[in-house]
């Protein structure tokens, strides 16, 4: 399958396989002749945080020394926007529902079956690897049924996992 969105995220099932070869994706801001493109990614945010070990300074008018312990969070956050569901619900919506039901590692990649691709900013992107990968820990919709209907919002979030070394590899 050729890739087509701006931004997609994909699941991989056995060694080897590329984002090109699975059906298995969402592409964001693509083009009308990929099925999914009524998904628009309207924010992408990448998150790296270290987990800091506060040390008290008391009787002192200066802040905490942290002892850094290196990095502990990485993470990617999608929001964006189903459009037109007028006529048919886009698939990527029961694609991330069932995403979420199934095991988001296996044998294969056990830190994560999930990869990103943002041809826009690259700094988060990954193809899961036996050492390293994202897996979906989030995903929500929301639904006004108050107005027109013009779409439904979303928000996904996938944490990285595995050897940092991997990051835009």
């Amino acid at each position: 399958m050729a890739v087509n969105g701006t931004v997609s995220i994909f699941r991989l099932t056995t060694s080897g396989q590329t984002e090109t070869a699975v059906s298995d994706k969402i592409e964001f801001d693509g083009d009308s002749a990929v099925p999914d493109s009524k998904s628009f990614i309207q924010r992408f945010k990448g998150t790296m945080s270290i987990i800091g070990q506060e040390n008290p300074n008391p009787d002192s008018n200066n802040p905490n020394f942290i002892d850094e312990t290196g990095l502990a969070i990485v993470q990617v956050e999608l929001w964006g926007i189903f459009k037109d569901l007028d006529s048919t619900r886009p698939a990527a919506i029961t694609t991330a529902r069932d995403w979420m039901k199934e095991d988001k590692r296996n044998t294969v990649f056990p830190f994560g079956r999930f990869g990103i691709r943002n041809n826009q900013s690259d700094e988060y992107d990954i193809v899961p690897s036996t050492t390293y990968g994202y897996v979906l820990e989030h995903f929500e919709i929301e639904e006004d049924y108050g107005g027109k209907k013009g779409g439904v919002t979303f928000y996904a979030k996938l944490r990285y996992q595995g050897a940092i070394t991997g990051l835009n590899a």
